[in-house]
């Protein structure tokens, strides 16, 4: 680790910014951050930070929910694999987090430094209610859920 960093004891900076994740992808996110030293990359983070901090002080704090990064589940899907209930109720959490930030940017007035992020959501309404409908539990399926 740079000794800059130990100084700045950057890493339980990091650790304590990981604690407010919501996600195990966010968290390691968080503790993968290396600060830059580029000022125009430095203004640019922050003038986004800013902005998110004006977003929540105007429009409160998004929803967050904890979920497990999904790609794996994704990648089973794909491959045509059967996925079990609890992988389902891993895409539920997920369709649902996206779901709420984009319902949450929709009501914030205005552009955004963090518009590109919120154009990448593709929340899928239909695939979460029907997963919501159909799975009581990681053990027990819903009548509604079959089709017949």
């Amino acid at each position: 680790m740079n000794k800059d960093y130990e100084i700045l004891e950057l890493h339980k900076i990091l650790l304590k910014l990981s604690d407010k994740c919501s996600n195990t992808a966010s968290k390691q996110m968080a503790l993968d951050i290396i600060p830059s030293t580029d000022a125009d990359v430095v203004r640019e983070e922050v003038s986004k930070t800013n902005n998110a901090l004006e977003l929540i002080i105007k429009n409160a704090t998004p929803e967050f929910v904890s979920f497990k990064d999904i790609k794996a589940i994704v990648n089973r899907a794909d491959s045509g694999a059967e996925l079990s209930l609890k992988e389902l109720i891993e895409v539920r959490r997920f369709l649902y987090q996206t779901r709420k930030l984009t319902q949450w940017r929709g009501e914030v007035e205005g552009d955004t430094l963090l518009d590109n992020y919120f154009e990448m959501i593709y929340p899928d309404y239909e695939l979460e209610k029907r997963l919501e409908i159909s799975i009581i539990d990681e053990n027990n399926l819903a009548d509604e859920a079959s089709s017949e």
